[in-house]
């Protein structure tokens, strides 16, 4: 049996393949069209409720569980849930999803602050990885090193998010991301991203004491801070577009944080960051102009410096 195809007129897709046996929510997961679903499809909950548009005849009547939900709800003959309702015969079939998903919004928001194939904007750039990576991955077996690294990244990534960041590339055991994207007061992004490079500095810590007690070896990270415009955009093949933040400001945040080994500390941030923060300040120690590999001026760095502070006091 073939039906027409069904149109999830929020996705901008349409599904091509209509088995009479498979939900409307699996029929979507079929064509990598995402269905918040709580429940896990066991019609108990609304999440994945869409509003029919079109075909509303061409599709199954409620089930027992979906008429319950649909009477507590007050839902109108065109809300449907889409985990207990199937397409039964040949016929046009549009959809709407009612919720979707939260990754889903904000990379719709992101696209929407787009001015053509980018835009430049001002942003605070962080870059982390951890020293010693080489000798580290020599030291351990590569099964005991990817569970080292996946209990760091998830270490990271919490603290990341928590701090408004937003993730834009893993390379081995470096990772970088910006702050500011989904903000417009940019006088803060500097100090959003000094805030959660002192949390990660804590938390990656705490976690080398675990993971020194099961395996012998140490985490230390090296995070460098800077602050200004940078490229935001689609970058890759027309067919094949992936968003991207690109520019000098991403290198010279790169080559601060290659710098905290020479300055024997965790953290180094740009003059542009500085600037931005306050309550962190009196902990930062000027280390002068500092040339750059790859920068055609000399940048003003400035390191984490807590003992010093203690000192003062």
């Amino acid at each position: 049996m073939v039906f027409m195809p069904i149109t999830w007129s929020c996705a901008g897709l349409s599904v091509p393949w209509n088995q009479p046996e498979l939900s409307l929510s699996e029929l979507a997961n079929e064509a990598d069209i995402e269905i918040v679903s709580a429940c896990g499809g066991k019609s108990i909950c609304s999440t994945c409720k869409v509003q029919v548009k079109e075909g509303g005849e061409f599709l199954s009547r409620r089930s027992d569980a979906e008429e319950r939900i649909a009477q507590r709800l007050k839902w109108d003959d065109s809300i449907r849930l889409s985990c207990a309702t199937k397409q039964i015969s040949d016929g046009t079939v549009v959809l709407k999803r009612l919720i979707k998903p939260p990754g889903e919004k904000k990379r719709e928001r992101r696209l929407a602050m787009q001015k053509g194939l980018g835009s430049i904007r001002p942003l605070a750039i962080l870059f982390t990885d951890l020293k010693g990576f080489t000798p580290l991955s020599e030291q351990l077996p590569a099964f005991d090193l990817v569970y080292v690294l996946n209990r760091y990244f998830s270490t990271l990534k919490a603290t990341i998010t928590k701090h408004g960041g937003v993730i834009n590339l893993w390379v081995g055991d470096e990772m970088s991301c910006v702050f500011g994207l989904e903000k417009s007061d940019n006088k803060s992004y500097g100090e959003d991203a000094v805030n959660c490079a002192l949390e990660i500095r804590d938390r990656i810590q705490t976690l080398s004491k675990s993971i020194e007690k099961e395996f012998s070896i140490n985490l230390d990270v090296g995070i460098g801070i800077h602050f200004g415009d940078v490229v935001v955009g689609n970058i890759g093949r027309a067919d094949d577009l992936n968003f991207g933040r690109v520019g000098e400001a991403m290198n010279v945040a790169s080559r601060i944080e290659r710098k905290t080994r020479d300055h024997q500390c965790d953290i180094l941030i740009s003059e542009t960051v500085y600037k931005q923060i306050s309550s962190e300040k009196q902990q930062f120690k000027s280390v002068g102009e500092i040339p750059l590999k790859g920068v055609s001026q000399s940048i003003t760095l400035y390191k984490y410096s807590p003992k010093e502070k203690a000192i003062k006091g």
